[in-house]
């Protein structure tokens, strides 16, 4: 056949070109028709099939090459797995933002409060000058005194004065410093506002109390235009005979006691329910004090006539001169100013240590005894008798320690007064400084001035009372100062108690019975009084309770003595 004859390694060629050729070759072909036939057969060689497999591989690997780059270059991202099925949780309502709670005003002014120092600082009319702007701003008092040039009435002068202050005077409490001023009726009266107001002499214990009432009203509101807001006084204590010069008469309210109350406390509740502060001053008394030297010091001391010789009959007399002062006390009264006046009878251990620092004084009668709620002023510190190294800043503090809440301060020179800042705030309690605040806020939040375009007063009830209801903001107080319903002026029934080792005397004299107190009231504004027959009404028994101080040196221990003020005349109530 061609093909087997037609082999050449394995490759076939069949290319019919020369068929003679062919037939020459193959003798078999001669004389056979062979057609010409155009064929071309391509014979390859033929391939390993390891070539094809090894060729398969490598396309595999040069795949997974190029995959691993494009990979590489743009991963896929990843797949967070499907959380796992969970009960539904209810979507919460949006919650409106909650406002911020309304400033405590109260607390607020507690905390002010602490940045104020417990001082009354004094400045006389004539002694002003720019140096005392500096210390005001640098002690940053609660309150400012301003007293007038002795001998000098110059109104425009003295209320220039009152403006500078105010407007220069800064402090971290809005109406803070208080201004002050004495009430010195001499000073007021020749004023033309005040020369119609009614004076204390054309009272007397058959007035009506109201009156009395409204003319304290009267001069509070005549003085507050002024812009002050405390006034210290009236003084209140009992004119004696022989211990006064005849001459200061006219100084005092009266001789008697009742007279004191009807007058002088009617007066200060008065001025009290205008809203200005009055200070009863001056505890235990400085006009019946006797100038003593003790070691070489000089001292003021409150004694009582032959001590030794009959103890009764000087509990008694001091039992009346502290009277009107415990009376004030008893009626609620917002403030009392304590001398440097020592009382050896209530204080046998240290009989001419001052009372404005002494422990058994302060707390043991006013504030134990007594019950006192309000402030406790001490009498100017420049007045205090130094005793050998002491320093005025060592007295300061020693006032602070036995309850004194305000110390009032002439003092000119501004270190000494910042030193006696400081050393009161750096050694006071922290349960002190509370409580001091809490009735300074008291105080303060009853005449706390109103906006300047307000600039109405109140006026006085119409039912006569010693002190008037007071509307003031709430402190964070349990107790408030209201003040007291009227009372008949007291007829002192003495009820002594004798001395440690004495024998209790008989006394014959009995106790006036104690009638239901009586309510006076007032017309309505423009119609007349009506006439009330008069009547010999016996006044209730006020009783005055003071006890000879132990040797203790805590206040709870010491124990006042037990007595009342000696009998006097009953003055009938026309």
């Amino acid at each position: 056949m061609l093909f087997d004859l037609l082999k050449w390694d394995g490759i076939l060629i069949y290319h019919a070109y020369n068929v003679d050729l062919i037939q020459s070759l193959n003798p078999t072909l001669e004389g056979k028709k062979v057609e010409v036939i155009d064929l071309n057969v391509k014979a390859y060689k033929k391939q390993s099939p390891f070539g094809s497999v090894l060729i398969f591989v490598l396309g595999v690997l040069v795949g997974i090459a190029l995959s691993y780059m494009y990979l590489q270059l743009n991963p896929p991202p990843k797949e967070t797995p499907p959380p796992s099925p969970m009960a539904e949780i209810p979507k919460e309502k949006p919650q409106k933002q909650e406002e911020p709670p309304p400033v405590n005003e109260e607390q607020k002014l507690l905390s002010d409060l602490e940045t104020i120092s417990p001082i009354i600082y004094i400045v006389n009319e004539d002694k002003y000058s720019d140096s005392t702007i500096d210390l005001l701003n640098q002690i940053h008092p609660f309150a400012v005194v301003v007293k007038p040039s002795p001998g000098n009435i110059d109104k425009d002068k003295y209320l220039n004065l009152l403006q500078t202050i105010r407007d220069k005077v800064k402090s971290n409490v809005s109406d803070l410093p208080l201004l002050a001023m004495d009430l010195d009726f001499h000073f007021l009266q020749s004023l033309p506002e005040f020369q119609e107001l009614p004076k204390l002499a054309d009272f007397n214990t058959s007035t009506d109390t109201q009156k009395i009432v409204g003319a304290g009203n009267l001069y509070a509101q005549k003085i507050r235009e002024w812009g002050i807001s405390m006034l210290f006084g009236p003084m209140i204590e009992i004119y004696v005979a022989g211990r006064a010069p005849e001459t200061e008469r006219g100084n005092y309210i009266g001789d008697t006691t009742e007279a004191i109350q009807w007058v002088g406390l009617s007066f200060s509740q008065g001025i009290w329910q205008g809203k200005v502060i009055p200070v009863i001053k001056s505890f235990p008394s400085k006009t019946l004090a006797v100038k003593k030297e003790v070691n070489g010091k000089v001292c003021f001391a409150l004694e009582v006539d032959k001590a030794e010789e009959n103890m009764n009959q000087a509990i008694s007399q001091l039992a009346t001169w502290l009277f009107p002062f415990s009376e004030a006390v008893h009626q609620n009264l917002p403030a009392l100013l304590v001398s440097h006046v020592s009382i050896p009878l209530l204080d046998d251990e240290n009989p001419y240590l001052p009372a404005s620092v002494s422990q058994k004084i302060i707390y043991g009668l006013i504030r134990g005894k007594w019950g006192y709620k309000g402030v406790i002023i001490a009498d100017d510190i420049a007045e205090y008798p130094l005793e050998g190294t002491a320093t005025y800043a060592d007295v300061a503090l020693q006032m602070t320690g036995v309850g004194i809440d305000l110390i009032c301060s002439s003092l000119g020179d501004v270190n000494e007064m910042a030193k006696m800042v400081q050393i009161i705030e750096q050694n006071v309690s922290k349960e002190a400084k509370e409580e001091r605040c809490m009735r300074l806020a008291q105080l303060f939040s009853a005449v706390r001035p109103l906006p300047k375009k307000e600039k109405q007063e109140t006026t006085p009830p119409t039912e006569a009372t010693l002190i008037a209801q007071q509307t003031q903001t709430p402190v964070p107080s349990t107790e408030t100062m209201n003040p007291p319903t009227v009372e008949a002026p007291p007829s002192a029934a003495t009820e002594t108690t004798p001395a440690p080792n004495q024998e209790t005397p008989a006394t014959p004299t009995e106790s006036t019975p104690t009638p239901a107190a009586t309510t006076e009231t007032s017309p309505a504004p423009g119609q007349e009084t009506p006439a009330t027959p008069a009547e010999s009404t016996p006044t209730p028994a006020a009783t005055t309770e003071t006890t000879p101080a132990e040797n203790t040196s805590s206040p709870t221990a010491t124990t006042p003595i037990n007595t009342t003020p000696p009998k006097e005349t009953t003055v009938a109530q026309d």
